[in-house]
């Protein structure tokens, strides 16, 4: 049987010099690496990392943060232990905080439309048109629309 250390190291990608050790095993939707420690036992890869390098996982309160801001990476010298509130500073200092101000409208990784579409689709609406022929139109969820137009999403597009 395979050791816990060597099934976790045979899915990182060691790189060279300095480079971020990367996961190449199971992600979860929040971006971080996976990995099965124990029979049913799933814990996040950079955390369990930090385990193999340290011998111990970190007590309650304590976060495994990443100095590269690299989710998949696995390096334990890119590691390092901090409170939820150390893990916030490190953001803010590095300006990678995800804030609405920061990733609204076009700018957000996740926007199906662009503010020539909500300029349309309000033109629309005050057409009389309802909000599901808009969303066949655009391709997107009639919720997407209404939240357009009662000023949920993209209230800063004029």
């Amino acid at each position: 049987m395979m050791s816990v250390e060597r099934r976790f190291w045979e899915r990182v990608d060691q790189g060279s010099g300095n480079a971020c050790w990367l996961w190449t095993g199971a992600i979860s939707t929040s971006g971080y690496g996976t990995f099965a420690f124990r029979h049913g036992d799933k814990r996040a890869a950079h955390r369990v990392a930090w385990f193999l390098a340290h011998g111990a996982f970190p007590g309650p309160g304590l976060h495994v943060c990443h100095r590269c801001d690299n989710r998949l990476c696995v390096r334990p010298t890119h590691l390092f232990l901090g409170t939820a509130a150390d893990n916030v500073a490190d953001m803010d200092a590095k300006g990678r905080r995800n804030s609405e101000a920061r990733h609204r409208g076009e700018s957000s990784p996740r926007a199906k439309l662009r503010e020539p579409d909500i300029v349309e689709i309000r033109r629309l609406s005050d057409a009389g048109f309802s909000q599901v022929v808009i969303a066949d139109r655009f391709s997107v969820h009639a919720s997407a629309i209404s939240r357009v137009l009662n000023g949920r999403r993209w209230r800063h597009v004029a």
